[in-house]
């Protein structure tokens, strides 16, 4: 069998490969285990996760910023030229993938802009029925996390508004290559029906901001910056915190802020 250069792993990017193949394959099957006909993963890597999901039976594509990475793909015969964009995924537009067509968006994220991924994802959630994916186990905690604990944040509203996330189960750092700091957890987020529209989503995403700027301060006090008219934050209700509030009463508190103000 033919060998080819293994390329080196690069700090930068955050480079961490699952190496275990009984994990790789219950990534796979949670993240394509699904009626969607199209999967985009996001930082295949040396191909461990891509070649799992190839044998789903899904239109395919991965998308990789790492050149030494895109050659031991394309080289390998893991993948063909036409199944992978050379990009950086902060970059590629959705719209333009798969024809239009929805898409499952999962991979081994690289944990320095996994939220960001993540962000980007909720923006385009039209396209994207379903999300799954690594992350460090902290910032898993955050997007599942419900009002009132101490993980809830702005993260954890945004997310929930748009998905249904759910952990599936956690990684030790042994799995990888090099191994994190950290602990893994893997996720699972299903779209919503009742999610906000985009310009919605724009509009709650900018209020969540302002609401959780200080964890110890109230709507009130956060919110003064957000409104043209401090009287609107008169009534009793902005005296709460905003971990305080559940998800699904940010939108109606943007509607009633942006319709008065």
């Amino acid at each position: 069998m033919k060998e080819y250069n293994k390329p080196s792993l690069k700090k930068s990017f955050g480079q961490h490969l699952l190496t275990r193949a009984g994990l790789l394959q219950r990534i796979a099957d949670v993240a394509a285990d699904h009626d969607v006909p199209n999967l985009l993963e996001v930082g295949p890597g040396m191909g461990a996760l891509t070649q799992h999901l190839l044998l789903k039976n899904k239109h395919f594509l991965a998308v990789e910023a790492d050149w030494e990475m895109q050659q031991y793909l394309l080289d390998s015969g893991i993948l063909q030229p036409d199944q992978l964009i050379s990009a950086d995924v902060l970059r590629i537009d959705f719209t333009k993938l798969f024809g239009g067509e929805p898409f499952i968006l999962c991979g081994n994220f690289p944990y320095n802009i996994s939220s960001q991924i993540l962000m980007n994802s909720l923006h385009h959630a039209d396209r994207i029925p379903v999300f799954a994916g690594l992350f460090q186990q902290e910032l898993a905690q955050r997007i599942t996390a419900p009002f009132g604990s101490r993980a809830y944040g702005g993260i954890s509203v945004l997310t929930q508004l748009v998905y249904h996330p759910r952990k599936c189960f956690d990684i030790d750092p042994s799995a990888f290559r090099p191994p994190p700091k950290v602990n893994s957890s893997m996720l699972c987020l299903l779209r919503r029906e009742d999610r906000p529209d985009a310009q919605s989503f724009t509009g709650i995403q900018k209020l969540v901001r302002h609401a959780f700027q200080y964890r110890r301060k109230t709507l009130r006090n956060n919110l003064k910056s957000y409104v043209r008219d401090p009287g609107l934050l008169a009534d009793p209700y902005f005296e709460l915190r905003a971990e305080a509030i559940p998800p699904e009463a940010f939108p109606d508190l943007w509607r009633r802020l942006t319709k008065t103000s």
